[in-house]
């Protein structure tokens, strides 16, 4: 089982079942994900975590950012308090750089809690 971490904020979203979503740098193992796959969402600030499976995977390639891949149609599931694709993007950018997201690209993949 994967391990993930997540921020307070997010974690209270995923264990809501607000946050259906997840975006992730591209990076060798989050290339990985896979649908069936069981991860552990964990928010070591709050001691707690949540098991969940994966039900869709969106892998992009390199040179690929946040701003590409949310939408209109997905932003909610991503970042449930954004109020638009456009504050989606910026939380995203706030938590990693642009240049790491063309460097890795991204990954998004869609989820139900266990």
């Amino acid at each position: 089982m994967k391990i993930l971490n997540l921020i307070p904020e997010a974690y209270a979203l995923v264990a809501a079942g607000e946050k259906t979503m997840e975006g992730r740098l591209g990076y060798v193992g989050n290339n990985g994900i896979s649908p069936g796959d069981v991860i552990y969402f964990q928010c070591r600030a709050l001691e707690r975590g949540v098991r969940v499976r994966v039900s869709d995977v969106q892998q992009h390639i390199q040179g690929t950012t946040f701003q590409d891949v949310v939408t209109e149609a997905n932003y909610r599931q991503l970042v449930p308090v954004a109020k638009s694709p456009d504050e989606a993007i910026r939380i995203y950018d706030s938590l990693c750089p642009r240049i790491a997201q063309k460097r890795h690209g991204v990954v998004l993949f869609s989820f139900e809690l266990l």
